[in-house]
């Protein structure tokens, strides 16, 4: 699987900026995002995978959303903040769309995502 990973990614994120089909946009979203491989592997590939981390996050699938948190709060746990805000920085419009997309989940208790929002904003912050 390993070689695999950098085609897989690229085809997918190529095949994500073909179409303007929605519901087939959000399934690429998801393959890329679960792919069954270490967190080591994907170092190269994270910033294309912020690219869709941003979408996920946005979309109003309930599903996508809570994958798109998991997935950053996951790397914002794993990776030393020297790799991480390094990749945060170089794509300073996607950064202003993740942080948009975060804040807009900051929501009071019934909507589920509001207090896993406000964690992934306090560690982003704590480790800045």
């Amino acid at each position: 699987m390993h070689p695999l990973v950098t085609t897989i990614l690229n085809e997918l994120y190529r095949m994500y900026t073909m179409t303007s089909n929605e519901p087939f946009r959000l399934i690429i979203i998801e393959l890329c995002l679960t792919l069954p491989t270490r967190l080591s592997v994907l170092l190269p590939h994270l910033p294309l995978l912020m690219k869709l981390v941003v979408p996920a996050l946005q979309s109003n699938e309930g599903d996508l959303v809570n994958l798109g948190l998991r997935t950053l709060e996951f790397w914002v746990d794993n990776l030393h903040p020297d790799f991480l805000f390094p990749i945060f920085a170089q794509q300073s419009s996607t950064l202003c769309e993740l942080m948009l997309a975060l804040t807009h989940h900051l929501q009071p208790a019934p909507y589920p995502y509001g207090l896993l929002c406000l964690r992934l904003i306090g560690k982003l912050g704590g480790k800045n």
